[in-house]
């Protein structure tokens, strides 16, 4: 069964090389159906969509992650933060994320 992911992160160099290593690595068990640069756009993405996984940046221009999964009332996907920012372990550990990559 593939698994139906999105990206969501403000750096567009960002987005194209998880796509690549995703491409190179999980082309078989990973489909990447959207991708977000917002809060907003990353909230309507996800209503939209409904993936299973969503890859998300910590820092999204003025607004974080945290903002983002907020707004939802259950949430319903699995979260791999892919972020430079170290401080925000704990944080992602109690919105149940999957996994953090530094």
């Amino acid at each position: 069964m593939m698994i139906r992911a999105l990206i969501i992160d403000d750096e567009m160099h960002c987005i194209s090389r998880l796509e690549r290593l995703l491409a190179t690595h999980c082309r078989e068990e990973v489909a990447i159906l959207g991708t977000a640069n917002t809060v907003v756009e990353g909230y309507e993405l996800i209503d939209r969509i409904k993936p299973d996984l969503v890859f998300l940046d910590i820092q999204l221009h003025d607004q974080t992650a945290f903002d983002l999964l907020q707004q939802f009332d259950e949430i319903d996907f699995e979260v791999i933060f892919c972020t430079a920012y170290e401080q925000y372990t704990l944080q992602a550990i109690k919105f149940g994320a999957l996994d953090y990559l530094l």
